[in-house]
């Protein structure tokens, strides 16, 4: 990338970074709040102070819609005035470079026009396909899907019923009427294969690389679509396209505007600013991006442009009220290691703490209260988020003037060169441990997004659309997020970086092997009781049966106090289940089994029932969590799981009841002074037949609602599970 072009202004030699970055910031507030500008411009430490003025440069725009436009367009000023453009060794302000009055820089047209028009046929009632976790969800499974994504919290409401939307209006993915110039059409991030498969139009802008350009061009000449891009001289030979494409977005920002503003002419052009690099150089090139499309809102003739960004997860976003109370109710019910984590760090490191998510809502002017979601995540740096500040000022001023501006928030994603990065990886590995986070593969995220940006084009009901009227422009954020679970976690984004690498360290290289040795050691053992009472019924028939426990009994046992190691799973977090579920499933059938052990009295067939629905129901349960563990799902141990509880739940409990039923006459004759768990249990028992006038009726009274509770949760997960309920109706009513 040359060094002439868009720049930072030159300090003697050099070309500091800081001082324009804390000037933009100081200068966007300085109209709303003078005090507010000022305190940022005191910052000693930018690099560490920067976060703080990024929340509250939100915070103060949602004071006002004028607090929220002034802002924009003195943040958009500051930037076009300050950063300059230097060529032949000669500076301007990016501003006098790309005015429409430069003759000097307008009358500068280097690029000639390449086209190919792909030969791929569009597909006809396929509607939008969604790559997730090794298969393609489209229809009904991608709607349950969907709305499995909004009742975690992984995304907003809206944005379930957009990408609804999309799957119920197939035409609305032929994009043969849209043009959209990309960017950065390379972008790992980017819609271009997709776009592309719609059969759109695409203006494709990256750098004069050849690799880069054969990809392209390779994957518009199958498509339905047509490529559009600009190339360094005239040539009609295919096989030198792309020698010949390209452009440098920071060197030659007059001359690609100039280019813009004549290629497809009378078409509207959606301008998508998709180009990234690191550090610096991102601000530059988004400022390159912004005064290109600067220029084409009040240069290019016909239709007015519109505009696309994809926006981070890692920012201070206008969230909503349902965000903040599922935040605030993750924090009451995280895992109990986090909230030791926390403890700790707390004392150790206030800085390392690990802050609520949950923020007080900002009063406006008008008594409207808005929730913001600090994200931010220091260690990105302030010229990360200056960038991405860009984008976003540009967004709401450009809406404000009438432009359909998509910008919606893509969620933290897995691609190439983030988890290239050990600690990222690790990071990435980690953070699904903090409910409902959920950390995306690069061709979902492609797919979601691309949808997400169909909707805004398609429905006039979309926050992109100007027409909708806002109570605040930065409510243009808070719909149509696919933020991946940041606005909804316990926590902020920027404290869960240390536990989810050492979550993630954990998971990788020891949680996955523990879990999926408990599960192989309880499948092996309940395999064996199994194989214990199907022998005596075979050698005995009924009368088989009903001994089956002095033989299979001592291992029940032993296999229950190994399951009291499932409620601590459950409180550490290290498994997505109810710590309080767990302890009564696992008491009441311990419970049951120390009567047994203890009892001269043993009811026979009931408890050879029970023990014969016990050992399917473990063995199937968890053989099942072992091989989607290790990534080896079985279908058939899905379907049973998930189908046999119709008849093991009512043979489970009747063999429970009727095991106690014969034997609490023995309990009531058993001494108190026995130092054991074994005692303490049957205590228990004996308190609770106690209690009920030494009849059965509590215990019944207390089995009845909780089989009800097992059966409604178990069919519900069957729905879920196995691709039936709700979703799959409304989508086949659809």
């Amino acid at each position: 990338m040359s060094s002439s072009g868009v720049n930072f202004p030159k300090d003697g030699e050099q070309r500091p970074t800081t001082a324009v970055n804390q000037g933009a910031f100081a200068k966007c507030v300085e109209t709303a709040s003078p005090q507010l500008a000022q305190e940022v411009r005191s910052v000693k430490n930018w690099r560490s102070g920067y976060a703080a003025h990024v929340l509250k440069q939100v915070e103060l725009a949602c004071k006002s819609e004028e607090n929220a436009l002034s802002i924009a367009q003195d943040g958009l000023a500051f930037m076009h005035k300050t950063m300059v453009f230097e060529r032949d060794g000669a500076e301007v302000s990016v501003t006098d470079a790309m005015a429409g009055g430069n003759k000097k820089f307008m009358d500068s047209k280097i690029f000639h026009t390449g086209v190919v028009k792909g030969t791929g046929i569009l597909p006809k009632g396929n509607g939008l396909q969604v790559p997730y976790k090794g298969g393609v969800l489209s229809g009904a499974p991608l709607v349950s899907q969907i709305e499995t994504w909004v009742r975690r919290g992984v995304i907003e409401l809206s944005t379930g019923q957009a990408l609804i939307n999309v799957v119920q209006n197939e035409s609305w993915s032929d994009l043969t009427d849209q043009t959209v110039v990309l960017v950065g059409a390379g972008s790992a991030m980017g819609p271009f294969p997709l776009l592309m498969a719609m059969g759109c139009n695409v203006v494709a802008l990256d750098l004069p690389r050849k690799g880069i350009w054969d990809r392209l061009i390779s994957i518009a000449k199958d498509s339905p679509g047509t490529i559009t891009f600009p190339m360094s001289r005239a040539s009609t030979k295919e096989s030198e396209f792309a020698e010949l494409a390209g452009c440098d977005l920071l060197a030659q920002t007059p001359e690609i505007r100039n280019w813009l503003l004549d290629v497809r002419p009378g078409e509207r052009l959606l301008v998508g600013a998709y180009a990234y690099l690191d550090g610096p150089l991102f601000v530059r090139v988004s400022v390159a991006m912004d005064a290109i499309i600067e220029s084409l809102m009040t240069l290019r003739k016909g239709p007015k442009i519109a505009i696309a960004y994809l926006c981070t997860p890692t920012d201070a976003h206008v969230s909503s009220a349902a965000a903040h109370a599922q935040a605030s109710n993750e924090a009451r019910k995280a895992p109990m290691w986090q909230k030791l984590y926390g403890a700790i760090a707390g004392m150790a490191c206030p800085k390392r703490r690990l802050a609520s998510n949950s923020r007080k809502p900002v009063v406006a002017d008008d008594g409207t209260e808005y929730f913001v979601t600090d994200a931010t995540v220091v260690e990105q740096g302030p010229n990360y988020i200056l960038a991405k500040r860009l984008q976003h000022w540009r967004a709401v001023f450009a809406r404000s003037q009438g432009h359909l501006v998509s910008t919606n928030i893509a969620p933290a994603t897995a691609t190439a060169s983030v988890v290239s990065n050990k600690l990222f990886a690790l990071a990435y590995e980690g953070q699904p441990y903090f409910t409902p986070i959920e950390v995306f593969e690069g061709p979902t995220s492609n797919a979601v997004m691309a949808a997400l940006l169909v909707n805004d084009l398609r429905n006039p009901l979309s926050v992109a659309n100007p027409d909708r009227k806002l109570r605040n422009p930065m409510e243009l954020f808070s719909e149509n997020s696919f933020h991946g679970g940041a606005w909804r976690c316990a926590y902020k984004y920027n404290a869960i970086g240390l536990p989810s690498i050492a979550a993630g360290l954990v998971g990788k290289y020891g949680l996955k092997y523990y879990l999926v040795l408990y599960n192989a050691v309880q499948t092996i053992g309940w395999s064996v009781i199994l194989a214990k009472v199907v022998e005596a019924v075979i050698r005995g028939g009924f009368a088989g049966l009903a001994s089956s426990w002095v033989s299979a009994g001592p291992l029940v046992v032993t296999m229950h106090y190994v399951m009291l190691l499932e409620i601590l799973h459950s409180v550490l977090g290290l498994v997505r289940s109810n710590p309080v579920t767990a302890a009564i499933q696992v008491y009441s059938r311990l419970q049951v089994c120390i009567i047994l052990k203890y009892s001269g009295n043993n009811p026979a067939l009931l408890t050879g029932v029970m023990l014969l629905a016990w050992s399917i129901t473990e063995a199937i349960r968890h053989a099942y969590l072992a091989s989607n563990l290790l990534q080896l799902p079985s279908y058939l141990l899905k379907w049973c799981r998930y189908s046999f509880f119709f008849v093991l739940y009512p043979m489970g409990v009747s063999g429970e009841l009727g095991s106690l039923a014969a034997s609490w006459q023995d309990v009531q004759e058993w001494p108190l002074d026995r130092n054991s768990f074994d005692t303490w249990l049957i205590n228990c028992a004996k308190t609770i037949i106690g209690v009920s006038g030494n009849s059965m009726f509590l215990l019944y009274a207390i089995y009845a609602p909780g089989l009800a509770f097992l059966y409604t949760h178990m069919i519900s997960q069957r729905g879920k599970a196995l691709g039936g309920g709700a979703s799959a109706k409304k989508s086949k009513t659809a």
